[in-house]
């Protein structure tokens, strides 16, 4: 199993080396995250979130007309 943290490490480290930052799909992630206020990311009196980002990246993962869409979704598919 650490091969495989060593292979996600170099892949997300590669991504910011190369400058891609794509928003999460997940608006959960933004609870995580010290920058939500620069996405919007907003939790209301329950603990939800909601992001514009989150939402619009939902909508556009399955899109593979970027390279950093398509990184994202390898990202992704570490988690299975």
């Amino acid at each position: 199993e650490m091969s495989r943290l060593e292979d996600l490490l170099e892949f997300l480290l590669d991504g910011v080396v190369r400058g891609r930052f794509v928003p999460t799909d997940d608006p959960e992630d933004c609870k995580y995250c010290d920058f939500s206020d620069i996405c919007r990311a907003r939790r209301d009196e329950y603990e939800n979130v909601s992001s514009p980002l989150a939402a619009w990246a939902e909508e556009h993962t399955g899109d593979v007309v970027s390279p950093e869409f398509e990184q994202f979704q390898k990202v992704r598919s570490f988690e299975k």
